[in-house]
């Protein structure tokens, strides 16, 4: 994929909190039994909010 200079050296400012937690998504999707446990979570999550609707 090809990224323009600006793109390559663009900063985002996040809280601390949320910056850890990407951090650690992208560390559980490492391993498979980690991704799968962690995609089961998700949609467990989605379909306890569908049914709050």
């Amino acid at each position: 994929m090809f990224r323009s200079l600006a793109e390559r050296f663009a900063e985002v400012i996040v809280p601390l909190a949320e910056y850890d937690a990407l951090k650690e998504t992208g560390h559980l999707l490492r391993g498979p039994s980690n991704a799968a446990a962690l995609r089961r979570s998700i949609t467990e999550i989605e379909q306890a909010h569908d049914g709050d609707r």
